[in-house]
This record gives structure tokens, sequence and C-alpha cells, in this order.
């Protein structure tokens, strides 16, 4: 007969002492009285002792017990949780509701939403929306300098990344667009109160980071809005930022109820009073985009109590919804009139005869009450009402580009530029076991230097790229210092003007790792010093080769040979090695079609010289736009 379960007892305490023994001769070669009186053989024996008594313990653990185990790494069990994402307008349909509508719709939460092609998974609305249909008629970066940029052409092509808060997204860096609705009745229905309540939605999509991982911790940048409407300004709380600080695709829910009329333009203003740790990278923003959410809840399911000692009731609808954050379920009992709401416990063996409780088996999805004497019996006819959320899970995930319905509005109301995804399966006893075992192998202090420089590449959302501890010093535990070095990630392959590690983003890295550093260790992380050159040189081609192509491809092949962060099949510039015009002349001369270098200088400050000598945590960066590559033809009659 095949084990249900692994039988962990299978060593006892004289086998564990003489294993221990066995090693001894090669471990502690001086050490020969392996008699009962020596103090080694002593704290030897009281280890086994220990050793047994664990594996004794794990092999006869609970399910309760492990479950409590799991708890102190921060894990419980966890129901299906819902899929989600959002709708945007369709651009390629004439008939869509954002063309063709003239005034505000409010849809509901339980309104349903499905695809086109299939009634089944039903999503609804995430909160109650406005939905105003209308359209961005300028989109401008407003810099701190006083500087603007117009992203209206960027914004509406879809399909091109631009930064909404400029190179730098500092506190003083805005979003500024302007909104008109299509018809005369303005932001809100004609009959304003019916919006009460409702959330006025705006969509934003984000462009792919460089970098991508699981999770996030990084606390997101808090938004600011403010409407304009003629002179008066009014303030629009956010009541939820599903974009995370616009670091991650969704929707911006904007509270309008101070909005005096009902404005048929109107321009909306967001900042970040506390500046961004990363500026953001977006692909479009619009109004009007809904955000979804699949599953719904059950309320009233009726059911009679049959007097009868624990009697047990199984949820009509599957697909239970339980764990962190989210109330399973809610029991009233109608008992001679009276409704009277009723309690979960884990145990009913607690509870006396006249306690109103009863259990919940969330992965069986089954209600158990007392029997009389633990925990009060339901007594017969009386009616039992039960309240709960409910999901698909997984099998709600949707591929990206689907036509969807709304109830309520008429046509296609649009598609999902991305997939629908975020559900999933319930979770089961051996998920929990695989993360604890997971988060012990991989979640664990920051020790050593390859430690600090592996998480933080892996941090969410900061695009960290590129990480050097420098050797740790000496010094004693309690003045010591690690220096964690920094780069972020390029969005473009040539260097930027100024260098990305900003303040912000430094201090908000280094936020990231201290909880996972040891007590008592100081960190600092900074960027690398930069030293920047430029290049002066006259290439002459091969023969029948177009100098203007060689001078391309002399200046990609300078970009390649100085990246500073990891690209796709080349290794960044090592720290501290220098550069010089024997350095310039070999990668120059491995260009195809370049025949002879007539001229080449190294410039520093302007200042021509042989050799740039870096410090030990210093690179360099080049400049292409200051440098100066002329490609000119050979010589006619021969090779000069």
């Amino acid at each position: 007969m095949r084990r249900l379960a692994p039988d962990f007892f299978d060593r006892r305490f004289d086998d564990l002492l003489e294993a221990g023994r066995s090693r001894l001769p090669s471990l502690a070669p001086r050490w020969t009285d392996y008699n009962a009186h020596d103090p080694g053989i002593t704290l030897m024996e009281l280890l086994a002792w220990v050793g047994e008594a664990q594996l004794y313990s794990l092999a006869r653990m609970r399910r309760d017990e492990r479950a409590a185990y799991a708890a102190l790494l921060g894990l419980r069990l966890q129901g299906p949780t819902p899929a989600h994402g959002t709708l945007w307008p369709d651009n390629t349909d004439s008939a869509s509701p954002f063309r063709t509508f003239r005034q505000s719709l409010v849809l509901e939460p339980d309104s349903a939403v499905c695809m086109t092609t299939s009634d089944t998974p039903e999503f609804h609305p995430s909160h109650r929306i406005l939905w105003t249909p209308g359209r961005i008629v300028s989109l401008v970066t407003r810099l701190a300098d006083g500087r603007t940029i117009d992203q209206t052409r960027t914004n509406e092509h879809g399909d091109r990344a631009f930064e909404p808060f400029g190179a730098q997204a500092g506190p003083s860096d805005r979003l500024r667009f302007e909104f008109a609705t299509i018809g005369n009745q303005g932001l809100f229905p004609p009959l304003r109160e019916l919006a009460s309540g409702a959330l006025w939605p705006l969509g934003v999509r984000v462009d792919v980071p460089a970098t991508r991982a699981q999770g996030s911790s990084l606390a997101p940048a808090q938004l600011r809005a403010v409407m304009r409407v003629g002179s008066e300004r009014i303030e629009l709380p956010i009541v939820e930022d599903g974009t995370r600080g616009f670091m991650q695709s969704g929707v911006l829910l904007l509270d309008v109820a101070n909005v005096p009329g009902s404005p048929t333009a109107c321009t909306v203003e967001i900042s970040a009073p506390r500046g961004f740790a990363r500026p953001p990278r977006i692909r479009r923003i619009e109004p009007g985009v809904l955000p979804v959410v699949q599953g719904g809840d059950v309320t009233n399911e009726a059911n009679s109590g049959m007097g009868s000692p624990s009697q047990r009731i199984r949820l009509a609808v599957p697909g239970l919804r339980f764990g962190p954050g989210v109330t399973p379920l809610k029991v009233k009992v109608i008992e001679n009139g009276l409704m009277r709401e009723w309690h979960r416990v884990d145990d009913l063996r607690q509870s006396g005869p006249a306690d109103r409780d009863y259990e919940l088996d969330a992965t069986a999805e089954t209600v158990t009450f007392g029997n009389g004497v633990n925990g009060y019996m339901p007594p017969f006819e009386s009616q039992i009402f039960m309240d709960y959320p409910y999901c698909d899970g997984a099998s709600a995930n949707t591929p990206r580009n689907q036509r969807w319905n709304v109830v309520g509005v008429a046509g296609v109301f649009g598609v999902n530029p991305d997939a629908i995804g975020g559900g999933g399966d319930a979770q089961r006893d051996a998920d929990l076991r695989r993360e604890a075992r997971r988060r012990l192998r991989e979640v664990h202090a920051l020790v050593t230097a390859a430690d600090i420089e592996n998480a933080a590449r892996e941090i969410p959302e900061l695009e960290v790229a590129r990480t050097k501890v420098p050797a740790i010093s000496t010094q004693t535990d309690a003045q010591r210092e690690i220096v964690l070095i920094a780069l972020r990630a390029r969005t473009s392959p040539d260097e930027p003007e100024d260098p990305p590690e900003s303040a912000r983003w430094l201090a908000a890295v280094r936020r990231a790792l201290l909880a996972r550093m040891p007590l008592g260790t100081r960190l600092r992380v900074r960027a690398p010093r930069y030293r920047s050159f430029s290049v002066r040189a006259r290439i002459v081609a091969m023969p029948r080769r177009n100098p203007a192509d060689i001078e391309q491809a002399v200046k990609q092949k300078l970009r390649d040979a100085f990246t500073l962060v990891p690209r796709t099949n080349l290794s960044p510039r090592e720290f501290g090695a220098p550069v010089t015009v024997r350095d310039l002349a070999a990668l120059i001369r491995a260009v195809p079609g370049v025949q002879r270098i007539a001229e080449l200088s190294l410039l520093v400050d302007g200042q021509d010289t042989k050799e740039l000598s870096l410090g030990r945590m210093e690179l360099p960066r080049i400049d292409l736009a200051a440098s100066r590559i002329e490609g000119q033809r050979a010589p006619t009659g021969g090779v000069a």
C-alpha cells in the first residue's frame, strides 16, 4: 500500500549520534577521545536528541500546525483571484460610442460586461463609473524651468512612448490636458443627481519597462489632480490609482463631485508633489477608459434550517473568494421572525450551546453549524441567508484586442489593448509549501556583496540595470558602511545629456534594500562618477564606399563599445578602464569599409589628450553630439 505522506521519522537518536561520530575523523583529526565523558560528545548527544524530536514533530505535524508555520512567513491560503483589465475606445470603429454618443452615462458596478463573441466569463465595472464621451484636444508637458513639450500627436498615435513629466519628473513638472465633450450636455448627465458617487476614469497605458520583476514593494508616487474650468480651479481627489503613480497600465479614478455645473470643456493638470522615483514612460492617456473586473457577489442565497446537529451547507456558486483583504461570507438566520447575523469561528468545539457561530471550510466551500452543545443549532424551518463573493479565477484571463459589449451602451463599447489578467485559481496546501520553500531559499537578509547587487537589480519598476559593490572595507562593524553603485537602464542607445540616476531614484533604491539589510548596517547608494569625452576624427573610406555610411558605422561602433549598461549582445564598459587614443584607433579600424585614419584626437574638457585615466569606480561617457567624425573618399589613383 502506498503511503499518502512521506515518513520523516526514519532516524533515531542512536542513528544521528553515530552519523555525527563518523564525521569526526575528517572534520577534527586531532580529536581522538570519543568516550561519553568528553564534553564534545555530550554536546553531540544533545544535538542528536533535539534532531530526533524535530523529526518526530515533522512526521506527525497536523494541518493546522503547518498552516501556523506558514503564517510565520506571511503566507495564508488564498482563494481564487479575479481577472481585471481596462476597456479602451476602438479608434478604428466609426460607430464606436466614444464617437456617436452625445451625453454622459453612469455605469453601475453590477452592469454586465462581456465579449462580443461570448457571454462568459462575465465582467463588470470595478466602481460606479461616470462615462463621458469626449476627446483630448491637447496634451502638454510643462517642465519646472518653464519649457513645454507638446505630446498631443504622440498620444494620439498610441504606440510611441513618451515621458509625460519630462526626463527628471520632479515635483514641479506637470502634465496638462484639455478635454472637450462631444455633445453639449457636458461632463455630467442631464440629471446631475444621477451621477452622485460616480467616479470619472482616466486611463493610462505605460511603455514596457526595460527591466521586469514579479511583485512590487515600491511605494507609488502620490499624484495630485486639479481641474480648471474657466478661471476656477477644483481639486479632484484621486479615489483609486490603478496606475501606481503612472508605473503600470491602469485607471485613475477621480472624484468630480465638486465640479460646478456641467462643463463641456475643461483642463486637467496632474503632478506628483514629491516627484517620481523614476520618470514614467507612457504610450497613451485617455478619459473614459472603463476598468472591469470579473466575478460578482451572491446576495441572500437562501437555505433552510433542518434542526439537525452539525448541519452542513455547500455554497451554490463555486469559486468562493477568500484570503487576506477579502470578507468571504456573511451568514444571517431568521428565527421566529427575527434576523440575526451569525459569527464565523475557527473551531466550533470552543463555542457554547447559545453561541450563534459557524465554521467555514473555504477550500471545500461548505458551512457547518453547531450541534446544540458546541454552537447553537439552527431550528427546523428557520431561514438561512448567505452573502459571499466569487470569481472564475484563471479561466477568466482574456487575450488582448477582444471586442466588448456593455449592458446599457448600444454597439461595441471598445477593446482591451492589453491582456486582461490577474486571475488565479485557489491555492492548495501544496502551493503554500512551494511558496514557503521559495521564500526560505530566496528571501533572506542581504549579507554578501552579490546579495545586495542581485537584490537591487530585481527591484520592480526602478529599472536598475547595473550594480557594483566595491570591496567592503576592513572597518569595525559599528563603522562599516556599504556603498552600492547603481546605474539606471537607458531608454535610448545614446547616452542622455544628464545622467538618469537622480537623487530621488537613488533614495528609492536604498529604501527598497534597507528592509532586508542586517541591523546596524549602513547602506549608501550612489551613481558612478562619469567622465565625459569626445572624439575628433577624419576617416578615409575604401573605394566605392559612401563616406556618410562609414561615418554612421563608426559612430555606432563607438556607441556600442562605450555602452554603460548591458544591452542585447553587448557587454558594458568596465569600471575604471582607461580610454586611450590607441583604443579608439583599434575600434575605428575594425569598422568594415574603413581604409585608414587620417586624423584622430581624444578630447577631455575640450583639451586634446592621449589618455583618459579613470578612478576605480568611474565610467567614461562618450559625447557623440560634441564629437566630430568626418568621412572622406579615398584619393583617386590608388591607395594613399
